[in-house]
């Protein structure tokens, strides 16, 4: 087999070709960063009339991208999908976004863990914001006492004592509990806040309602499976925020048409 490239191959990858991308289904624009270093990478121009968050219901092109053909084929067999899925995450975290502003405008969505992958989590961070969610891992901070570790402790309080001794100031301190008992305890030593998890919806609202009739300053986070198709329920319980700490499964693509054309013949231009 000839290690040379074939003439025609050579011919057509020094014309500039254009790579068009339209959307065949409802999407949140989003991957800005990762489309351009994509173009710093591949010397592309790309080209976009949206800007980060716009909703586009309508099938309409959302993209144009322009280079040698070798960077235009890089980009829609090694890349595309990529940016699919930041448009498919983005796009089911608003939709999730929107389910609960129906009954509580202020309820907030928040990215808990940002699962290792093969994506720059600059990205994941700012496909995130652009759904109008929020990017707090929970690395990113101690103030979290997840149930394990409060329980090695003599109990709520002394966990909580030792937390805010190790804290920076202005922390706040939010314990993980799993019913009305232990969520009252906390409140009552010094909890900021607690994070239900694994709950019914009925249950979340239950303690949700006994912990705001005792306490007037609380923070509620829920966390669980949490999905599109339930979201709206735990968004009538009264909590303050429902807490994502697996993003596996908004992973996927978004229904994305492509068509390749070449738009100049540089051989022949000059």
């Amino acid at each position: 087999m000839s290690i040379l490239q074939p003439m025609e191959s050579m011919i057509q990858d020094m014309d500039e070709w254009e790579l068009i991308i339209k959307n065949q289904a409802p999407i949140v624009f989003s991957g800005t960063s990762f489309l351009e270093d994509c173009s710093d990478n591949l010397e592309l121009d790309i080209l976009t009339a949206y800007t980060p968050g716009d909703f586009l219901v309508n099938e309409t092109e959302i993209l144009k991208l322009k280079g040698f053909l070798s960077s235009v084929m890089v980009f829609k067999e090694e890349l595309l999908n990529q940016w699919s899925n930041l448009l498919n995450i983005s796009t089911i975290l608003y939709r999730m976004k929107m389910a609960v502003a129906k009954n509580s405008p202020g309820m907030k969505i928040v990215v808990r863990n940002l699962p290792d992958m093969i994506y720059n989590t600059v990205y994941l961070n700012e496909t995130i914001e652009d759904a109008a969610c929020i990017c707090w891992p929970m690395a990113v901070t101690d103030g979290i006492i997840h149930q394990p570790v409060w329980k090695r402790y003599v109990d709520i309080k002394q966990a909580i004592d030792s937390f805010k001794k190790r804290l920076y100031p202005g922390l706040k301190i939010l314990l993980e509990c799993d019913n009305i008992s232990d969520s009252i305890e906390a409140m009552k030593n010094g909890a900021d806040g607690i994070i239900l998890r694994n709950m019914r919806e009925d249950i979340v609202t239950e303690i949700s309602k006994t912990i705001r009739e005792r306490f007037k300053k609380v923070y509620i986070e829920y966390m669980g499976d949490v999905r599109l198709s339930n979201i709206e329920g735990y968004g009538k319980s009264g909590i303050d925020a429902i807490g994502i700490d697996d993003m596996t499964y908004l992973f996927g693509r978004a229904n994305l048409k492509v068509e390749i054309k070449r738009i100049s013949n540089l051989r022949h231009n000059e």
